[in-house]
C-alpha cells in the first residue's frame, strides 16, 4: 500500500508552481536548470519527450517522503495516474524556484506524461544545492528500487491522492 511507501513531508512554506501558458520548456533543453547534467534512459528516445507543454492553472505541490524501499510503480501507484503527474514545464519551474525543497542528500522524483507514456524525472543536487541534475527514468515499469531511506522525496500536486 503506498501508504506504507511514503508519508507527508512538512515544510516551512507552501509550494506553489504558477500558472504556465504556452511554454515551449521541456527538460532535455534546461541547461540552465539542470547545470550538472540532464540524463535520458537509453531506452527513451528524444522524440518520445519532446513536446511543448500544455496551459497549466497555478497548482499547489504537496512533498512526499519515501520510507519504505520500493520501485517506481509501487510510489506512483493511482487509480488516475492522470492526476499526479506534473507537466515539464512545472517540473523545471518548480526546481528554479524551490531548490532550497528539495532533498539534498538524495533523489527528487516527478512523475511526467508524454504523447500517452508516464515517466519520471529524478532530480538530484551536487555542490551544496548549486548545481541541479536530472535523470529520465523508466517509465512505470519494474526493475529499479528506490531505497527507503536517505530523505528521497517525491512531488505531487496537492490535490492527487496515491492509492494502491
Amino acid at each position: 500500500m503506498v501508504q506504507d511507501i511514503l508519508r507527508p513531508l512538512v515544510l516551512d512554506e507552501v509550494l506553489v508552481i504558477k500558472e504556465i501558458i504556452d511554454s515551449k520548456l521541456i527538460i532535455v533543453d534546461a541547461k540552465n536548470t539542470f547545470k550538472a547534467g540532464i540524463h535520458i534512459g537509453s531506452y527513451i528516445k528524444n522524440n518520445s519527450i519532446n513536446e511543448s507543454s500544455i496551459n497549466t492553472k497555478e497548482t499547489l505541490v504537496r512533498p512526499l517522503e519515501l520510507i519504505k524501499d520500493a520501485e517506481i510503480y509501487e510510489i506512483f501507484d493511482s487509480e488516475n495516474l492522470d492526476k499526479v503527474y506534473f507537466t515539464q514545464a512545472q517540473i523545471i519551474s518548480f526546481c528554479e524556484n524551490y531548490s532550497h525543497q528539495l532533498s539534498q542528500d538524495s533523489s527528487n522524483l516527478f512523475l511526467f506524461k508524454e504523447k500517452g507514456e508516464y515517466f519520471v524525472a529524478n532530480v538530484t543536487m551536487f555542490g551544496g544545492g548549486r548545481n541541479l541534475e536530472v535523470h529520465v527514468v523508466r517509465r512505470l515499469d519494474r526493475g529499479h528500487i528506490y531505497l527507503g531511506f536517505g530523505s528521497r522525496r517525491v512531488f505531487v500536486p496537492a490535490n492527487a491522492t496515491l492509492e494502491a
